[in-house]
């Protein structure tokens, strides 16, 4: 508990970050909601509070075990879980899960590809003057 006391990101780093969660979840936010919540499967309130209490629980044990684990994986998973044992698997919409799954293993590479296409760009007229140079961080670098 006392290793949460500083969180070891500068505040304006969670501020950009915050702000680019905001702007996602105004913007196309509705789309990911509809999806989870109505194309899936039928999610009532009974259901909705399971789904709730699985991924919550699901997310408290995976922060206790100090593993990083998607909340939103965590609501989709719980959603199709809840469809497949309220209703059977037939009334869970598989293709649509798989559409979703595979957007989560797309991301990663895209996610790389556009972060080191940005730092290629920015990096040269940031760093000395045009200059490329980059420091090489090793274990050294980091806390224990």
């Amino acid at each position: 508990i006392d290793d949460c006391s500083d969180a070891g990101t500068p505040v304006w780093v969670m501020a950009v970050a915050g702000a680019c969660v905001f702007a996602g979840v105004v913007t196309l936010g509705w789309r990911v909601i509809m999806t989870i919540g109505f194309s899936l499967t039928q999610v009532n309130y009974f259901r909705g509070y399971c789904v709730e209490f699985a991924s919550t629980s699901t997310v408290v044990v995976f922060t206790i075990l100090a593993i990083p684990v998607s909340t939103t994986h965590c609501q989709v998973g719980a959603v199709c879980a809840a469809g497949w044992v309220s209703f059977g698997a037939k009334h869970v919409k598989w293709s649509l899960f798989g559409r979703i799954a595979m957007t989560w293993v797309l991301t990663l590479p895209f996610a790389a590809i556009l972060s080191g296409g940005l730092l290629g760009m920015i990096s040269p007229s940031v760093l000395n003057h045009g200059e490329y140079k980059t420091n090489i961080l090793g274990p050294q670098d980091f806390p224990q």
